[in-house]
């Protein structure tokens, strides 16, 4: 049941989709805010050319946020929000009409972060064993019950254990022939392969 739980199991985190939403949302609001102020500079109204030439000083290590890593860039768009709110900028940012852009990419990015760190929870709370840890624990219990079952029937012949070497080495064929038609070429024996050979019963 481990082994077929883990099998094809989906890593798409149910939080994935509505964060990459909240990802590009926070990015154009960034490149938004920090265009605005760059071009600002160059505009006709002498109150908003004096506001874009002394926010660029502020917001020029913060170009090209959107680009960073996704961790990376939670952190910067804090570092952005922290600095262009500061008393002294707070007039500036008003005359060029951005604190509704600020107040949104606070939003954005808190709700990007919160829903990477559920996910961060997620992840670690339901963690599986991987396949192959499950599925090198049962081929030691595949060998013992084989070892049983052929030791058994030397020791103690019956009708029984013969038909379970039988259906046993029959459920074996039908997984060799199954694995060699899903392969693109004949699954070939090597050494050191660790097929399962046919086991024989005391019959």
């Amino acid at each position: 049941m481990l082994l077929a739980d883990v099998v094809n199991e989906s890593r798409i985190s149910q939080e994935t989709e509505e964060a990459a939403k909240h990802e590009a949302n926070r990015d154009n609001l960034a490149i938004y805010i920090t265009t605005r102020i760059s071009r600002a500079g160059t505009l006709p109204l002498e109150a908003e050319r004096d506001a874009g030439k002394y926010l660029y000083k502020v917001i020029k290590p913060y170009i090209g946020v959107a680009r960073l890593p996704v961790a990376q860039e939670t952190v910067a768009i804090r570092g952005l929000l922290i600095d262009l709110r500061k008393e002294e900028n707070a007039p500036y940012v008003s005359t060029l009409g951005l604190d509704a852009y600020l107040a949104e990419l606070e939003k954005e990015n808190d709700a990007y972060d919160a829903l990477t760190s559920k996910r961060t929870q997620s992840r670690a709370a339901n963690k599986m064993e991987s396949g192959a840890a499950i599925r090198k624990r049962l081929d030691e219990q595949y060998d013992d019950v084989v070892m049983l079952a052929q030791s058994f029937s030397v020791a103690k012949p019956s009708a029984e254990a013969a038909a379970f070497i039988d259906n046993l080495n029959q459920l074996i064929s039908e997984t060799v022939t199954a694995y060699n038609q899903r392969s693109k070429a004949p699954r070939k024996k090597t050494d050191g392969d660790d097929d399962r050979p046919l086991i024989e019963s005391a019959d």
